[in-house]
């Protein structure tokens, strides 16, 4: 994914392991090769910057531009999936139009549970209106109709118990 992403702009690495009393700022070329790497100032953690996306690529950049937002979108729903998942990984995505001010897209806490997740992508107001679905159970595509699962083997009457 990283030599995919140098070749469509410019890709720096900002890392510092526990261990390291330094950060290591990486830059990458094209190709995917390591261009430069220096001691820097950060904390604990990693951070992937990309600038100038598809300036490499002109066509590509021009129809880029025109569908921006679509794109955005698009970009800012997958992030969504990823930081819902990715329990104990503190996540932030940040924008930064031109000059401007770099604004915060989404973020995660790094916490252990997706309930917490949830809350900080979407907020706790939509987090409530979630209906837990307990295991054991299965539903139609619409999830209009919803049965229990029953073990291979086993005969269930109407109401739930063995025959």
């Amino acid at each position: 994914a990283l030599s995919s992403l140098c070749a469509l702009s410019n890709l720096v690495v900002t890392t510092r392991h526990e261990k390291q009393t330094v950060g290591a700022k990486i830059e990458y070329d094209s190709a995917g090769h390591i261009r430069t790497i220096a001691n820097c100032a950060r904390e604990v953690g990693t951070t992937v910057s990309l600038h100038n996306l598809f300036d490499a690529l002109p066509v590509r950049h021009k129809e880029f531009l025109r569908n921006l937002k679509r794109e955005y979108t698009k970009a800012v729903q997958m992030l969504q999936g990823y930081c819902l998942i990715s329990t104990g990984v503190r996540i932030s995505c940040y924008n930064q139009a031109g000059k401007g001010k770099k604004q915060l897209v989404l973020s995660t806490p790094g916490s252990p549970a997706i309930r917490d997740n949830i809350i900080s992508v979407f907020g706790a107001k939509q987090f409530q209106q979630l209906v837990e679905i307990p295991e054991g159970l299965e539903c139609d595509e619409s999830c209009s109709t919803v049965k229990e699962k029953r073990p291979l083997g086993l005969n269930y009457n109407g109401e739930g118990k063995l025959e």
